[in-house]
């Protein structure tokens, strides 16, 4: 049997260059089919430092690190919020475990994709 992690705040951090100046809802993937109990997770913006988990929003927009639910044999996308970058950049995308309790079944960090899709309602005519 597996122990787990058992580490706060593991995270795995996806940088993505040259991300065009739109707003895009943001969505995951990520199917908990190994265990029978829910756990959570977040998604985090252009952080570096667990401290820095504490911050709740990104250019003034939608929080997108909310502790997001991550229910057994969910197969559907979640979508986490609306991103809105305000010019072409470079960002970082980081998928954060829970706080550690001791039980391996609390924290661990699931992640089929992320999805950046351009909210065509921003679009000026």
């Amino acid at each position: 049997g597996s122990n787990g992690h058992k580490k706060s705040y593991l995270n795995l951090k996806y940088d993505i260059p040259y991300l065009y100046s739109t707003v895009y809802n943001v969505y995951w993937h990520a199917v908990n089919d190994f265990q029978s109990t829910s756990f959570r997770q977040k998604l985090a913006v252009n952080v570096d430092t667990v401290p820095d988990l504490t911050a709740t929003e990104y250019n003034g927009d939608v929080n997108l690190i909310d502790w997001k639910t991550v229910a057994p044999n969910n197969y559907s996308e979640v979508f986490l919020g609306k991103l809105n970058m305000e010019e072409y950049n470079s960002i970082s995308l980081s998928v954060v475990s829970d706080v550690s309790s001791g039980s391996a079944p609390n924290n661990p960090i699931v992640l089929d994709y992320i999805k950046l899709a351009p909210d065509t309602s921003s679009f000026n005519d």
